[in-house]
């Protein structure tokens, strides 16, 4: 048998490797990324899971923003401290001091 077919038949194997697992790895990394999950994490679970991985990431929900604002009467102690000194400000008459 030639080398040259030993190549080809290498070759078209690498090729359909990348293609089942690589680019399922790297489309569930991008999804991840759309949805404000762990690129990472989704990179590797898509390697090595695969199309399974894909599903995964395409069914579950894009994550929630944890940025949202403190609920009402939990300020910080400056900030507490900072509306005091206002209030009282306002009170005697005095503009407020920054």
């Amino acid at each position: 048998m030639p080398t040259d077919a030993l190549n080809v038949d290498s070759a078209i194997y690498y090729l359909l490797w990348a293609i089942v697992w690589l680019a399922p790895g790297l489309v569930t990394a991008l999804i991840a990324s759309e949805k404000r999950r762990s690129v990472w994490l989704w990179l590797v679970l898509g390697v090595f899971l695969s199309w399974i991985a894909l599903v995964a990431i395409i069914v579950l929900p894009k994550e929630a923003d944890h940025r949202s604002p403190a609920p009402e009467g939990t300020e910080s102690e400056g900030e507490s401290e900072q509306a005091e000194r206002t209030d009282r400000a306002t009170d005697n008459g005095e503009p407020p001091q920054s």
